[in-house]
């Protein structure tokens, strides 16, 4: 017996160091562009707590993504090898901020962005609560662009000084504009619109006395109308946790300020009405790529995307909450600008194919003619149709979706597109599977309010979870009880139908876990 325990031991201590040694280095890929997968662009330095390491890691040749391993392989190339010991984010290409942690999970083909290209980041791997995160200052100041009316990427419209508090800027704005941005740091020139890209926030309208997220983006902030606002900026981390907080107040009233959307609007048609037109989610197609010769085909088209939204849940159930119009913007060119094929048209947005090079990925950049073009008209959800029979589509989330409207998959893409717009998909790593004995003990506490979430079931979608529930039996293991899973396999009958079985189970315990343990924020309010 004292033998076998001390197998038992010596093979758990022998894990155990295998677990500590596995993270004995950390190294960076890609940082040099050069990707090699036995050689480092950068190692980072242990630090006084263990699994903890930091570095400053050069990204030199145009380089603005890398990768984290804790090994290298013997040759080149062997990125199969390498994936043992490779940590990535949840997406691809997640951007890093500054002082803002982001979760990095194991065996992750993915790879992380630094805000700039040719620039030194310090960065910190923490192996113990899987974390990454570039290190830096706050800038003593912020700068506003736009609050005066006057939007250059030089000239700050008004500068924010921080606050005792790291990370928190205050000061009251006269705001003489709709619109602006925030900016941690001005370019060179007025045209300098390049440069700033990675220190210029945005995020749409701001609602007075609501939170409003900061978002790297060239969208502007937009306020309802001149005054004077008290306006209160927080910087916060992937958790929704506060790191700093700006208050601003702002009065615009200018004489010089133009004022669009009152006369001259875009025509437009209703397609649907909404039961109450004041409470409820308006919708907007656009036309881009249409003659205005060929405007009854764009209304057409529309109408084929309604029918295509309505066929799902759960916008079918809630058709009637819907207000949908059809802005029939003309185009000087039929179609949209092809430049893998040195076709270029002029077109009312100036949509094309071959955004970030990838043949099918169909976007507009002209965000503020898509605003012109809405100027009076109401609209949170914008849906541009392009008239065009080649396979493509996107979006910016939060923003604006678009899609072909003459491919044999049009109706599939604008539903996609539409279902993705607005919100943020996280990957979230649960690790190993809990035991039986405390998933028990977890969802049973959960289900008598002893845990921090308490489940509820609605009654009219969920009858055969709430019987499968209420059915699944227990039985012993060689580890204690657990799940009895045993008639998963059986042929289905009337008296054990599929859906009454553990598998709904299973899924509602993952739900369930993940919540519990793996708390998530909302990216979008509506």
């Amino acid at each position: 017996m004292k033998k076998n325990l001390l197998h038992i031991f010596m093979a758990t201590f022998c894990m155990m160091l295998m677990a500590i040694t596995a993270q004995a280095q950390c190294y960076i890929l890609g940082s040099d562009n050069k990707w090699q997968t036995n050689v480092a662009s950068a190692e980072l330095q242990a630090t006084g707590t263990d699994g903890v390491y930091e570095g400053e890691v050069a990204f030199t040749n145009g380089a603005q993504y890398f990768t984290i391993v804790t090994k290298l392989t013997e040759t080149d190339g062997d990125w199969a090898g390498l994936l043992p010991y490779r940590y990535g984010p949840a997406t691809n290409n997640a951007l890093l901020t500054v002082n803002t942690p982001m979760d990095i999970h194991p065996q992750r083909d993915a790879s992380f962005k630094v805000p700039t290209a040719d620039d030194t980041y310090r960065i910190r791997v923490d192996f113990n609560n899987s974390k990454v995160t570039l290190l830096g200052n706050f800038p003593s100041q912020v700068y506003l662009i736009g609050s005066k009316g006057e939007f250059l990427p030089n000239v700050a419209s008004e500068t924010i000084a921080m606050s005792e508090t790291d990370g928190v800027y205050k000061a009251t704005v006269n705001f003489e504009s709709l619109y602006f941005s925030v900016l941690t740091q001005l370019g060179a020139t007025d045209d300098d619109w390049t440069s700033i890209v990675p220190y210029r926030y945005g995020g749409g309208a701001v609602k007075i006395n609501r939170e409003n997220n900061l978002t790297l983006t060239d969208e502007a902030f937009s306020i309802t109308e001149t005054g004077t606002y008290d306006v209160t900026i927080d910087l916060r981390n992937n958790r929704k946790e506060i790191t700093g907080t700006m208050t601003h107040t702002i009065a615009p009233n200018d004489i010089l300020i133009r004022r669009i959307g009152f006369k001259n609007r875009t025509p437009y048609t209703t397609l649907q009405a909404a039961a109450d037109t004041n409470n409820c989610i308006n919708i907007a197609f656009v036309a881009e790529g249409y003659r205005k010769e060929e405007m009854p085909v764009f209304i057409d088209d529309a109408k084929i995307a309604i029918e295509a939204l309505f066929e799902h849940e759960p916008f079918k159930e809630m058709r009637n909450r819907f207000n949908i119009v059809a802005v029939e913007s003309p185009s000087v060119d039929s179609g949209t600008s092809e430049p893998s094929k040195d076709l270029w048209r002029n077109t009312v947005l100036g949509s094309h194919f071959d955004t970030f090079y990838s043949d099918r990925y169909l976007t507009t950049l002209n965000l503020k003619s898509l605003h012109d073009v809405l100027a009076g008209i109401p609209y949170e959800h914008i849906i541009v149709l392009v008239n065009t029979s080649e396979y493509g589509g996107g979006g910016i989330l939060n923003s604006y979706n678009l899609s072909m409207t003459h491919h044999p998959q049009y109706r599939q893409v604008v539903v996609h597109e539409f279902e993705r717009n607005g919100w943020a998909v996280n990957d979230v790593y649960l690790g190993n599977p809990m035991r039986h004995d405390e998933k028990y003990l977890l969802i049973n506490q959960g289900f008598s309010g002893k845990q921090r979430l308490m489940p509820y079931f609605n009654r009219q979608n969920n009858d055969d979870l709430i019987l499968a529930v209420q059915s699944a039996g227990v039985e012993r293991g060689r580890n204690g009880f657990r799940k009895n899973k045993s008639t998963e396999k059986n042929p289905e009958s009337e008296e054990d139908l599929l859906e009454h079985r553990t598998d709904g189970t299973d899924a509602f315990d993952t739900l369930y876990i993940g919540c519990e343990k793996f708390p998530q924020h909302d990216f979008y309010e509506y």
